[in-house]
């Protein structure tokens, strides 16, 4: 793909090989003050960093290909070079694509990472590291993003077991009303709690225990309580989802004391919820949670055939524009040179009618011939050299470019020998 004013190159620590601890180490405190950071690099002209959960990415734009990947195979030093990958032009701008539509997030088409690209590209913007190469591409890639999901099913159902547990819930009960208890804190128990803020729910109680780490998520949930009280608490509450670590049930039949026990959604791996519980209630473990995220998996994976379609077209598409943005500064560049050869002989024109050395026509008969002769000598000696070198693609060009309408037949016989070898290749 062609490069204007630059070239682009990406380095990525991205889940697909690094773990969490990696990215976060590899991650920048300060957004605006590393993309600022970049930018004070004498060869960097362009910066964008875009960070994540599961990513921490850094472009930059540089005149060489080589003064970018230099620049950024020195950057995240304390990151094992396995868990970085370094992007080319070309490869950057396609995983720039690939990141907006979902394809290359851990939940195949998940939403948040279009809004965490926008605030990057604002963030990047507004202190000036954004210029002609990366605009149109960051443009392009949140365009992208914005198309997949409005043309395709890539975000719809549900993907991951926290809102499968949920969706499973809002099934059985409307949540408006429900009493909700999630046991655990860690990451799944995190997304529960996540997942239910963002809907209507009657009231939601968290136990675990550490309270410490509970404490993390009590602008979210209604109650923190200590896990000793959790026999208390299944007799208030209408559903129960469990996402603990631990290696024993953690609600038993003893703690069942009516028989209005609440809907067990089971998320523990060993389960939560011992055997006996499960024959007494409404039990949902990982298996039957899976059926439904595993449907949609199917679903969203069909619906990514179509969005990398949908990438490659986009793709080709930039690489158009690009290419005819190039074009345009050449033929300003020639044009310029061109005018310059005009104002040179009309300048010697005027002198000569001024000193009335020769007739007007013939002033202007020798002007034609100056700027012809001018204006030709540079191309005529390139097709000289292709002829010597038997660059027919580059005559066949030429002859094109000059007199499109060219009827091959006009042309010297030795020429038309030269253009039926090159358009016959």
């Amino acid at each position: 793909m062609v490069a204007i004013n630059g070239v682009l190159t990406g380095l990525s620590i991205a889940h697909q090989y690094a773990d969490v601890e990696t990215i976060a180490a590899g991650t920048p405190q300060d957004i605006t003050g590393a993309t600022k950071s970049l930018l004070d690099e004498p060869e960097v002209s362009e910066a964008f960093i875009i960070v994540t959960c599961n990513r921490a990415e850094f472009y930059v734009v540089t005149e060489t290909p080589t003064a970018g990947e230099r620049i950024l195979e020195s950057y995240a030093t304390e990151v094992q070079p396995t868990a970085k990958r370094l992007l080319r032009h070309d490869e950057s701008i396609e995983h720039l694509f690939r990141v907006t539509a979902g394809l290359e997030s851990q939940v195949l088409g998940e939403d948040e990472i279009l809004g965490q690209f926008r605030d990057a590209y604002h963030v990047a913007s507004e202190i000036g590291a954004i210029g002609a190469v990366l605009e149109p591409v960051l443009l392009k890639a949140i365009h992208i993003g914005e198309r997949a999901r409005a043309e395709t099913s890539i975000n719809e159902g549900i993907i991951s077991l926290a809102s499968a547990a949920v969706t499973c819930a809002n099934e059985h009960t409307d949540l408006d009303d429900a009493a909700m208890l999630v046991v655990g804190a860690g990451q799944i128990g995190q997304r529960v709690v996540a997942d239910l803020d963002n809907r209507s729910v009657g009231s939601v109680i968290l136990a675990n225990r550490s309270l410490d780490r509970a404490s993390e998520l009590e602008a979210m949930v209604d109650e923190i309580a200590p896990l000793d009280r959790l026999e208390a608490l299944l007799d208030q509450v209408d559903i129960c989802i469990t996402a603990t670590s631990s290696s024993e049930p953690i609600i038993t039949g003893e703690m069942l004391s009516s028989s209005d026990a609440p809907i067990c959604i089971d998320l523990g791996q060993p389960p939560d919820v011992a055997p006996s519980v499960r024959r007494l209630v409404e039990y949902y473990n990982l298996d039957r949670l899976r059926v439904i995220t595993e449907r949609t998996h199917k679903q969203r994976s069909r619906a990514a055939e179509q969005v990398e379609q949908m990438v490659d077209s986009e793709i080709k598409e930039l690489q158009r524009r690009f290419k005819r943005e190039q074009a345009a500064s050449v033929i300003a560049t020639m044009r310029a040179g061109a005018d310059r050869i005009k104002e040179h002989e009309l300048e010697r024109a005027r002198i000569r009618l001024e000193h009335s050395e020769s007739s007007s026509q013939e002033v202007m008969d020798d002007l034609a011939e100056a700027l012809v002769n001018r204006l030709m000598a540079a191309p005529t000696e390139a097709l000289r050299d292709a002829a010597e070198d038997d660059d027919w693609s580059t005559i066949s060009a030429a002859i094109q470019i000059f007199d499109p309408e060219i009827d091959p037949e006009e042309l010297p016989e030795e020429i038309r020998r030269l253009h039926h070898l090159a358009t016959s290749d």
